[in-house]
């Protein structure tokens, strides 16, 4: 016993194939761009920090900045697990729907 879907959800099934079709590589690099970002602001402060050590440079830019660092890791990995959810959902609903 098949249901017809809503306007609502028809349209948002049809969002999600066509982010699945146009916008997935767009975002996927979006997200390497982070990750790349974040261990490029981790590697610069731990390189500066190395060059001056003191407290005050510990303090105000060793923490800072592996905190920068480490949230945009930790931003790239969201993204990905949310990109890698969606691409199922899409691969479902495009077999439920018959077209692949």
């Amino acid at each position: 016993m098949a249901q017809e879907l809503t306007h609502a959800e028809d349209r948002y099934v049809e969002n999600l194939l066509s982010w699945d079709r146009h916008r997935r590589r767009a975002d996927g690099w979006l997200c390497l761009s982070l990750l790349v970002l974040g261990g490029l602001v981790v590697v610069i402060f731990a390189f500066l920090t190395l060059r001056s050590l003191t407290d005050r440079t510990a303090l105000t830019m060793t923490v800072p900045g592996f905190v920068a660092g480490i949230a945009l890791i930790v931003l790239y990995l969201q993204l990905e697990q949310r990109m890698q959810e969606r691409r199922l959902i899409a691969s479902v609903l495009r077999k439920l729907r018959g077209e692949g």
